[in-house]
């Protein structure tokens, strides 16, 4: 799977009703191509520093916002 191929699924599966946590790295970059509905939230932090920060920040979106999914983007070292 290309990460191309896999923007393109996720793109499919968003909803109004999801909220995007974006881990930094790969990941970060490749959510560039997401298209975020305008009554979603997308949440990142692109410095190094703060890696790991996406599972604790989904878990607290969940806790924040119990009418919404979420959905965390953490890695995505694809490979053709």
């Amino acid at each position: 799977m290309t990460t191309a191929r896999l923007i393109g699924r996720l793109n499919q599966a968003l909803s109004p009703d999801m909220i995007v946590v974006c881990d930094v790295g790969d990941c970060l970059f490749a959510a560039i191509d997401l298209r975020v509905h305008e009554q979603s939230e997308f949440l990142a932090s692109s410095f190094y520093a703060t890696m790991g920060f996406a599972v604790p920040a989904a878990l607290g979106c969940a806790c924040a916002r119990p009418d919404h999914r979420v959905l965390i983007l953490v890695g995505m070292a694809l490979f053709k």
